[in-house]
């Protein structure tokens, strides 16, 4: 239902390639893999500019869209992402956006950080689009609004530095329950040190001059590959 009520509504395709050209411009940053790519929808944007674009997504029936949808030769992987050390090969970008990172215990996000400092090639840059835990903490509750004329009721709930988000669909249509561990910006920056990501740019709304915020729920960080794969 996630994807039905809310993906098809959103309309900043344009706005977000547009970010990952400017930070992975081709060349040199051709081979780009799209971590949690869902139905391909930067993935299939992206070939079409001459990417040589990898999608990974767990979920089969978003992958079979993606590829349905693709225009070009574009190959997608059906893999866990703690699982990218078995993808073969190396990138010269990793994309992962929208929130797809931090599902997982403290050891594991760290572990996906490592494989993702491992499949980048020297110098190659990781992308990275999450939320801001920062905002979360001051903005919690319950709200109702409408998509596609289904009411929904959503609920957010920070539980020490995990947000748990609980999406309630009318008409019977069932429900959406969703966890992350959220970070804050130097956090990640941290992280990424650990794992030879040097931290190049972190900002907000897909715009390299607005600074992350505490009024802003997502935040945008490029890290670029500074050393050898630990």
């Amino acid at each position: 239902m996630w994807f039905e009520l809310f993906l098809e509504t959103r309309s900043y395709t344009d706005q977000e390639a547009a970010f990952i050209e400017r930070n992975l411009p081709n060349p040199p940053y051709k081979k780009v893999l799209d971590l949690c790519c869902g139905e391909g929808r930067h993935t299939n944007y992206l070939s079409q500019k001459g990417y040589e674009m990898v999608g990974v997504d767990i979920d089969e029936e978003a992958l079979a869209i993606a590829a349905r949808n693709s225009s070009v030769s574009t190959k997608y992987i059906n893999k866990d992402m703690r699982a990218l050390k078995e993808i073969a090969g190396q990138f010269d970008g990793i994309i992962s956006l929208w929130q797809s990172f931090g599902y997982f215990d403290e050891n594991t996000n760290q572990e996906i950080i490592r494989q993702i400092s491992n499949k980048l090639s020297e110098r190659g840059r990781f992308i990275l689009d999450v939320y801001n835990r920062d905002y979360w903490m001051v903005n919690q509750g319950e709200r109702q609004f409408e998509k596609k004329t289904i009411a929904i009721r959503s609920e957010n709930r920070m539980i020490g530095k995990r947000l748990r988000s609980s999406l309630t669909y009318g008409n019977g249509l069932g429900s959406d329950v969703f966890e992350w561990r959220l970070y804050t910006q130097e956090e990640l920056s941290a992280l990424g040190e650990r794992f030879n990501l040097r931290l190049l740019l972190a900002c907000t709304e897909y715009n390299e001059k607005t600074p992350i915020s505490a009024g802003k729920p997502m935040m945008q960080m490029v890290f670029e590959k500074s050393s050898a794969p630990s």
